[in-house]
């Protein structure tokens, strides 16, 4: 009687951890739509963009795409990009890591014996926000300029490019947490490593930078379908680890 007692209280506090987790998945998917609404008057979402209607001008190829962005000084986009915001809400980077941030929590009550990938992700989670809060400033600062020399451009182009590596690659590590657990989860987590890899493609190959957009995309779709499995199934999640 007593291990059946203490079995349902395991069980209570495990679909505690694991509903928490889901509602900041929810605040997550809203604030990555919220951060959508951040973009050029007349640019519509499209599958090219994904959820990140910037994230073409983060990764511009050249000095010349960045200025035929921002066009003349005091524009509509120089003021944009200026202004931008790190809050959630307002910067999709931000808004997804509190879903990763969740995913940390989780592995440090659910999944102990993955101490090493904690400690990892709890690194890159830092440098993340680092790099946000530099590709944010430079970027503003550029804006505020009357020209973007090439020293400028490059500072951006390194930001940005290490940011959005960190965060796909942070998101692969992140998405381990869904190995063995029912095909549903898995599922979803393929969805995330997919995405990631995806992203990354995007951001090492020049080239392929048109991917970024449908990657985030992807990170997008991934999220929601776990936050619900989350919400209203937390028992599958540690199903196989009680």
């Amino acid at each position: 009687m007593k291990e059946q007692q203490q079995f349902a209280i395991r069980t209570e506090q495990a679909n505690f951890a694991v509903r928490a987790m889901g509602f900041l998945g929810l605040a997550s998917v809203v604030f990555s739509l919220w951060s959508a609404t951040v973009r050029p008057a007349g640019t519509r979402l499209s599958f090219k963009t994904g959820i990140t209607p910037l994230i073409a001008v983060e990764l511009a190829r050249s000095k010349a795409d960045l200025e035929q962005f921002f066009g003349e000084p005091g524009s509509a986009n120089r003021q944009l990009i200026a202004g931008r915001s790190g809050m959630p809400g307002f910067d999709f980077v931000t808004s997804w890591m509190i879903f990763l941030f969740g995913l940390l929590q989780l592995m440090l009550r659910l999944r102990p014996h993955m101490r090493e990938t904690h400690l990892w992700v709890c690194l890159l989670l830092l440098f993340t926000s680092v790099s946000e809060s530099a590709s944010l400033r430079r970027m503003a600062e550029a804006a505020n300029a009357w020209s973007v020399n090439g020293a400028m451009f490059a500072v951006i182009h390194e930001a940005c490019l290490t940011k959005w590596t960190v965060v796909f690659g942070n998101t692969m590590l992140c998405s381990v947490i869904f190995y063995k657990t029912p095909r549903v989860f898995q599922a979803g987590g393929g969805i995330l490593s997919a995405s990631s890899a995806l992203g990354l493609v995007a951001v090492i190959f020049p080239d392929y930078q048109w991917l970024a957009g449908p990657a985030v995309l992807g990170l997008f779709a991934g999220l929601c379908g776990i936050t619900v499995l989350f919400l209203l199934r937390p028992g599958l999640f540690y199903a196989d680890f009680r």
